[in-house]
């Protein structure tokens, strides 16, 4: 039978739309990943921003007048097992230096503007007791911390009751600190502090964060090989009570003032940190009393270092980081 000039194919027909549903079921299935993934992206985003019950811990309640602050704030805690997972939540204000079991995790700063710094820690805790220790300190008393980690535990911790989901150990009022520095307080040495002022609760608190900044690993697994000395001797004078210090133009690593005595001259550095600009003003040196030396707040790159301040420069100690070291 001849099918009538000018008549379509039923099967042509069929088939076209079979291939209209494919496509449109295609492209439904797209944007439903697409708004999947926009979504994920947006939960771990607001994921990294939460605290929990962390509140602003402060070294004491006196700021009637600035003057230089630190201290050293310490809490333990007990696992049954290391964690499947746990990832750090660090802001301080205005310096801060955070250390887990003696391991160095990481050291910003804040103002103007704050971050809360994101850093994965699971390879750092351990089965049984973990010390957290963060040092602050401040140029005007003003300033605070405020910390949470997030803790995924394995079977035997979620069988003994260890605790579990987010914000698990978070700054307050059951943490200790000090005022000098020891060794034996970042194994843990607690009992000898007292209780910090606390004040401000996120996210309540009026102070808010820009996007977390996350970081791919802990500083001490960026390092790459031990401190070196870097002499006061070598440093050039760079103007009246101010000297610099070359560290290579590729340089990109930590920097510690070795010599912060107490009751010396006040000193300030100025460093490119974080892939930034030299300040003009610098970070103030403000050390925990006993502490060997001083960590400059962030990842140094440039290869400069300026010190202003007394007439005598001090030594300095440098290790590079490896790449990505990601930014403190």
């Amino acid at each position: 039978m001849t099918r009538p000039v000018g008549a379509s194919d039923p099967g042509e027909e069929g088939r076209a739309l079979r291939r209209r549903y494919r496509l449109g079921l295609l492209a439904a299935v797209g944007a439903v990943v697409l708004l999947a993934l926009l979504l994920r992206g947006q939960y771990r985003r607001e994921l990294y921003h939460l605290t929990g019950a962390a509140s602003w811990m402060w070294v004491g309640d006196d700021v009637s007048e600035p003057r230089p602050t630190a201290g050293l704030f310490v809490r333990s805690f007990t696992l049954s097992e290391r964690p499947r997972r746990a990832v750090a939540k660090v802001c301080g204000d205005r310096q801060y230096v955070l250390w887990i079991n003696s391991y160095l995790v990481s050291a910003g700063h804040n103002r103007p503007g704050f971050v809360l710094d994101v850093i994965p820690v699971t390879d750092l805790l351990r089965a049984g007791r973990n010390v957290v220790a963060i040092e602050a300190s401040s140029p005007t008393s003003i300033g605070a911390v405020l910390f949470s980690m997030d803790i995924d535990p394995g079977p035997l911790g979620r069988a003994e009751g260890d605790p579990r989901g987010r914000n698990t150990v978070v700054s307050g009022r059951h943490w200790e600190v000090v005022g000098e520095w020891a060794p034996r307080l970042l194994e843990g040495g607690c009992g000898t502090g007292r209780r910090p002022w606390i004040w401000g609760a996120p996210p309540d608190h009026p102070w808010s964060y820009p996007e977390p900044r996350l970081h791919a690993r802990p500083l001490v697994q960026s390092m790459a090989g031990e401190p070196g000395l870097v002499p006061g001797a070598s440093a050039v004078a760079a103007g009246e009570r101010s000297w610099r210090y070359e560290l290579g133009k590729r340089f990109r690593g930590l920097v510690w003032v070795v010599r912060p005595e107490r009751g010396s001259p006040p000193w300030r550095v100025r460093a490119a940190v974080c892939e930034g600009r030299m300040p003009e003003a610098g970070f103030a040196v403000v050390p925990l009393a006993g502490a060997p030396r001083w960590l400059v707040p962030g990842v140094v790159t440039g290869g400069t270092v300026v010190i202003d301040g007394p007439a005598e420069p001090p030594d300095l100690e440098v290790v590079r980081v490896l790449e990505p070291a990601g930014c403190s």
